[in-house]
């Protein structure tokens, strides 16, 4: 899912007409992907599969918040975690293995999440389906991906200055054709800030 749909683009960038509309759609799935590889994080809610090693007491899921968490499996054994035996700190993505019930019932949960007990290292046991992500992207981040549309838009095949007499112009370098502004907004998410 993109992070903004095609009116919501126009609306930030000030477009009307309906002269670009295939280019920005053909845009909004590319530049999703590119905002969620420079931020590090995933900006949609959606389902979502991982496999984890193990041997801690919480294993972070990539993406959060957490809104809900549909199995935990032990590829090692093949059997499925009782809803019961884990909870999830939804808003860090943590999921904390519980031996003795609740993990508010007055007990420490133990690192049961346990590696494969002699076989590969990074033989990945627990396997985690789960919903998460934010049901929407913060507005800086909302921001930055109508800025690298525009930039794409008003792309001129890598021209990055003109000179015409006394008027000249140069272009700020970007990144991956990403403006400096966007890039400073989605790296401070890169270094894991929560919204």
């Amino acid at each position: 899912m993109a992070i903004l749909d095609l009116s919501g683009v126009k609306v930030m960038l000030g477009i009307a007409d309906d002269a670009s509309d295939d280019q920005i759609s053909a845009l909004l799935d590319p530049v999703t992907g590119l905002v969620e590889r420079l931020s590090g994080r995933a900006w949609s809610s959606a389902s979502r599969t991982e496999r984890h090693q193990g041997g801690v007491q919480a294993i972070p899921l990539r993406v959060y918040p957490v809104t809900a968490v549909a199995t935990v499996t032990d590829k090692l054994t093949g059997s499925a975690v009782a809803s019961t035996g884990y909870e999830v700190e939804a808003a860090t993505g943590l999921l904390y293995r519980l031996p003795y019930g609740s993990w508010w019932d007055g007990f420490a949960p133990s690192p049961v999440f346990t590696t494969d007990g002699g076989g590969s290292a990074s033989f990945a046991r627990w396997e985690i389906a789960y919903t998460g992500g934010p049901s929407a992207a913060p507005g800086d981040v909302r921001v930055a991906f109508a800025e690298i549309i525009a930039a794409a838009l008003t792309s001129q095949g890598g021209m990055q200055s003109e000179k015409d007499g006394d008027y000249s112009y140069t272009r700020a370098p970007t990144a991956d054709g990403v403006p400096p502004s966007a890039a400073a907004v989605l790296a401070r998410y890169a270094g894991g800030a929560l919204f």
